[in-house]
């Protein structure tokens, strides 16, 4: 499988690196964390204030490729 700076895609590190990058799961919800809460929590972020269609289907078409599971193991490690 090829992989993109060590993540398993682009669409994983870029959300990793804009979103969260320096962040841990207890910076954001003060316990560990769940791929859906990371889901979630970067959907809301993501769709706020996109009033196009279009835009919000490019946005949605790349968060359906981020690998949440790898992200939240991330944010989960000490």
């Amino acid at each position: 499988m090829e992989t993109y700076n060590g993540w398993t895609n682009y669409e994983t590190w870029k959300i990793n690196l804009e979103f969260l990058d320096g962040k841990k799961a207890n910076d954001i919800w003060e316990q560990k964390c769940k791929p859906e809460w990371v889901q979630d929590y970067i959907e809301e972020i993501a769709h706020y204030n996109i009033g196009n269609l279009f835009a919000l289907s490019c946005v949605n078409s790349f968060l359906s490729a981020v690998n949440w599971h790898e992200i939240a193991e991330h944010l989960n490690e000490d």
